[in-house]
């Protein structure tokens, strides 16, 4: 695939003289028939509007429109005539549908996920004690043999990263008394309890509309889980 992504304000897509036009602020693009070098056109913008024969001369091209909402997840599609991406989706299932490839996909993401974590407490350890005796032993132990094994070791990996960056963030505010990213009732601490998980909230769901935009761009289907279940 090789996407169009539109982001901002004021885009509007039309047709003039059999030439699409494309703006976007300053810009402007034009495109002949048969001339444009897109296969799919991602709007990620408020405030726009496309006309009904910029959709023809798409449709026409066998070019598809998505329209993400704020938060980078799919709002709506107007597909072409024959979806481009079809096939990417069905190799996705394919993967997801091989316990082979599932899990090494799977493993992949939490490998990262550790070394980023492990990366974040080192370079936090030039200024704050850090114990990472815990976080340490469980790398030593790590079991990639099943999806459950993963999800545990993910699990157990958490809770030290976490345990640490309470200390940090306790010794920093002492005042707001940082219990981690749980409460009594929620695994995964959604509501914020205090201003620190207030603010990972807020990081976490610009994270997120960052993930879910990439993944829509490239064509992916976002509701599939390699790791977790769809």
């Amino acid at each position: 695939m090789n996407p169009l992504l539109l982001s901002g304000h004021g885009i509007s897509i039309d047709v003039n003289k059999a030439h699409l036009t494309i703006k976007q602020k300053e810009s402007v693009m034009e495109f002949e028939p048969h001339s444009i070098p897109y296969d799919y056109i991602i709007v990620n913008g408020h405030y726009g509007s496309i006309s009904f024969e910029a959709m023809r001369w798409l449709s026409k091209h066998d070019i598809s429109i998505a329209l993400l909402n704020w938060s980078g997840s799919l709002l709506s599609t107007a597909v072409s005539q024959e979806t481009l991406n079809a096939q990417l989706k069905v190799k996705q299932y394919e993967k997801y549908l091989n316990p082979e490839s599932r899990l090494y996909i799977a493993s992949q993401i939490v490998k990262q996920k550790v070394r980023s974590s492990l990366g974040l407490l080192k370079a936090l350890s030039d200024f704050y004690d850090i114990d990472f005796s815990t976080i340490n032993k469980e790398i030593e132990r790590a079991n990639y043999n099943n999806i459950n094994s993963l999800m545990m070791y993910e699990g157990r990996i958490a809770l030290a990263y976490w345990s640490e960056l309470t200390k940090i963030f306790n010794s920093l505010a002492k005042n707001v008394h940082f219990e981690g990213r749980k409460n009594l009732s929620y695994s995964w601490n959604m509501n914020a309890s205090d201003p620190i998980n207030a603010l990972l909230n807020y990081g976490y769901a610009i994270l997120e509309s960052m993930v879910r935009k990439d993944i829509n761009t490239i064509g992916l289907d976002v509701s599939i889980g390699y790791l977790h279940e769809i």
